[in-house]
């Protein structure tokens, strides 16, 4: 089975389906049989990217010890704390991980303004 069946074998099986959710599904190409890959879905990598833009930008304002006020850093850090918790019960690995990671963030800059 050569690229080209692999991705007809898998498109086949989406339109079948009606399953199109993960990004690899119609590019497992045969190398010495099946090639394991983990599942990201484009939603993943999306929501992954915008997590690490996210968190470098408050970086600068906790480093320079921006004065944000705690009604609005509170309900920021603790709604990306639910947001995290939704994409782990989703298997969104990546956008969880990069959600958490500006949760800190802001967590940073609420403890910095209360303490």
């Amino acid at each position: 089975m050569g690229f080209t069946d692999g991705v007809s074998a898998a498109l086949t099986h989406s339109m079948e389906t009606g399953y199109f959710g993960n990004v690899y599904d119609a590019t497992r190409c045969r190398i010495g049989g099946w090639a394991k890959m983990r599942k990201s879905s484009l939603a993943d990598i999306v929501f992954m990217i915008g997590g690490f833009i996210f968190a470098p930008s408050l970086i600068v304002s906790i480093v320079k010890g921006a004065d944000i006020p705690l009604f609005t850093s509170l309900p920021t850090a603790i709604v990306l704390t639910a947001f995290t918790l939704c994409y782990l019960t989703l298997k969104l690995r990546l956008a969880a991980f990069a959600t958490a990671l500006t949760a800190v963030c802001w967590y940073i800059l609420v403890f910095g303004r209360v303490f």
